[in-house]
């Protein structure tokens, strides 16, 4: 390993002092000893970027990236080499990532130089267009879904993630947690409904659990089917292991569209919530249909992605996805988006304006 980083500084030298020919040299015989991995590709393209030989240089970190998609000095290289072919749009994008991976205070001042003449190399760019709500950082983008979409998903215009704009760059939270955050702010639930109560929260996003955490509950029970963390019980929601009336609040965020026997799972909800009890239902659904399209048959993972928009999705709710909650016996509210927050709002905090607020009550 040492014989291997000190050829890799010895290469770092020679192409400081504009010594390529030297510089490529070494880097052939790194090749010879240790072949094409990540710190053989991300040289190659600091040579061939000090060569001025950008579309090789693109190539090659793009072959780089391939072996690991997270390398910080691919991604800086990358971003760069976008700087320098202006794109800075993208070279924008390449940094913040950088910053939200990257605990090296030497490659986070780097990253703060090349965003310094981003930003200086046009002044019509300005940066902090959207805030996140979240962590509170200012942000010039948020970072879209990075996952195939489905066809499906313009087909039947879904209503849910913002995948234009998924993640905070900063602290990874993603659409639906900000957008849900904002509505419990805006309507004061965190004082109505979880402080001083019996709060059940199925599949807790990390952000919101972090949030209610600290808030006063009198239970907090987070719940999933395949828990990743130890404070979460594994708890199926076709059959949840509580008595009758037992949960003032219910947080369920886009959770039944993955459940087979949803409707199991929407009678157990009501009958675990206290009478006068609420609880919040995402759900991406399509306006444009009036019955849920759901197919028993379908049950690979491929085909549900083609068909209901996500490998683990087992349907695309229509408008009917209402009448099934009310056959629960439960009321449902559903607080308009555009009744509290303008596009403005949507665009500056990163969530889809299409997307009430689910809200029911027994």
């Amino acid at each position: 390993m040492a014989i291997k980083q000190n050829i890799l500084i010895a290469i770092e030298c020679n192409i400081n002092k504009g010594n390529l020919r030297r510089a490529k040299e070494l880097l052939s015989h790194y090749y010879t000893q240790y072949g094409m991995d990540e710190a053989y590709c991300s040289t190659m393209a600091v040579i061939h970027i000090h060569g001025g030989q950008y579309p090789s240089a693109q190539v090659i970190l793009e072959q780089g990236l391939r072996i690991n998609a997270i390398n910080l000095d691919l991604l800086f290289n990358l971003a760069f080499l976008q700087f320098l072919r202006g794109d800075i749009i993208y070279a924008g994008y390449l940094c913040e990532k950088i910053q939200t991976l990257s605990n090296d205070e030497n490659l986070i001042t780097e990253v703060r130089d090349l965003i310094s003449k981003i930003d200086s190399s046009d002044p019509s760019v300005k940066r902090a267009n959207h805030r996140c709500n979240i962590c509170s950082s200012e942000v010039n983008r948020f970072l879209p879904w990075g996952g195939y979409i489905s066809p499906a998903v313009s087909e039947y215009q879904i209503i849910g993630s913002d995948i234009e704009n998924f993640s905070c760059p900063r602290c990874r939270a993603h659409d639906r947690e900000r957008h849900m955050v904002l509505f419990f702010d805006t309507l004061d639930f965190w004082q109505e409904n979880i402080i001083g109560r019996r709060v059940l929260h199925m599949a807790p996003e990390k952000h919101i659990k972090k949030i209610i955490d600290l808030l006063g509950t009198v239970e907090y029970v987070r719940g999933d089917l395949y828990p990743t963390s130890n404070d979460v019980k594994r708890i199926n929601i076709t059959n949840i292991n509580y008595e009758n009336n037992h949960f003032d609040f219910i947080i369920c965020n886009h959770v039944l569209e993955h459940i087979v026997d949803d409707q199991k799972a929407i009678k157990e909800l009501y009958r675990v919530l206290k009478p006068g009890g609420k609880a919040v239902l995402q759900t991406p659904y399509s306006a444009k249909i009036k019955v849920s399209y759901e197919d028993e048959t379908i049950v690979a993972e491929q085909n549900r992605l083609e068909k209901f928009g996500q490998a683990d999705h087992v349907r695309i709710y229509g408008l009917d996805f209402f009448e099934r909650l009310k056959a629960a016996g439960f009321e449902v509210a559903i607080i308009q988006n555009s009744s509290l927050f303008t596009k403005e709002d949507a665009f500056h905090y990163g969530f889809n304006e299409k997307e009430d607020l689910i809200l029911v009550q027994k």
